[in-house]
């Protein structure tokens, strides 16, 4: 049987050298390396300062406006102006004195009850004689929409028309809440007809202005007289 024989009797000739020092041999390798590698870094990084690259300009690209067009919203026209009659004629009631307008150019005679007995006539008075006493109530203006009117009684819907689904908003499956406040006079009819600012809804808007036009209501009381008074009237469109 033979015996082992030391790698440094077999190979005398500078193997064994190699082979004990290739761990320091190793570590200074890898620290030799890392070094040239970080001194390269370093120099590429200068190097990379020193040269001015142009700034690169990207185009804008320039497209088209874009114009949303806004769907018009129905406005109420304004209530005509009350035609200007300060002389109108009153019908002609028994028991009711009729003031009838005088000429300018056409002296009035004030008979004051003597001078016919005497057969003399009185001084002329100039101007029209007027009994304001047999001239027509003044109209009373009509509250505007955030005017409160108080009441004891306010209106209660008689005749309530629903309104019909418009096919458009139909086909875009359009539901919502639309509110419109009425001014009801004081024969119950309604006077006007204006969207709420908050609940309304475009496809459904027309709808509901044109069924709210057609409601009748009770009148309002205050003191057991008729006003008139706006009344909100909710409108529920539902599909389903």
């Amino acid at each position: 049987m033979k015996t082992a024989v030391p790698l440094f009797e077999f190979m005398p000739y500078g193997a064994p050298e190699l082979l004990q020092s290739r761990r320091e041999r190793l570590a200074s390798a890898l620290l030799l390396s890392s070094l040239a590698t970080a001194a390269a870094f370093v120099a590429i990084g200068g190097l990379a300062r020193m040269v001015v690259v142009p700034p690169v300009v990207v185009p804008t690209a320039s497209y088209p406006p874009h114009v949303v067009e806004r769907v018009p919203t129905w406005s109420p026209p304004s209530p005509p102006a009350p035609p200007s009659t300060p002389h109108a004629r009153v019908p002609d009631i028994a028991g009711i004195p009729v003031p009838v307008r005088a000429e300018p150019d056409v002296p009035l005679v004030h008979d004051d009850g003597n001078a016919a007995d005497h057969g003399v006539a009185g001084p002329p008075i100039e101007g029209p004689l007027t009994d304001e006493s047999a001239l027509p109530p003044a109209e009373e203006p009509l509250p505007g929409p955030k005017d409160y009117v108080w009441a004891e009684q306010y209106p209660v819907g008689v005749t309530e028309i629903t309104p019909p689904y418009p096919e458009i908003a139909k086909d875009a499956n359009v539901e919502g809440l639309v509110i419109v406040n009425v001014l009801v006079g004081k024969n119950g009819r309604v006077l006007d007809a204006r969207l709420d600012e908050k609940r309304q809804v475009p496809l459904l808007n027309e709808a509901a202005l044109a069924a709210a036009r057609k409601w009748v209501f009770t009148p309002a009381l205050a003191n057991g007289r008729p006003v008139a008074v706006w009344t909100a009237i909710p409108f529920h469109f539902h599909l389903h």
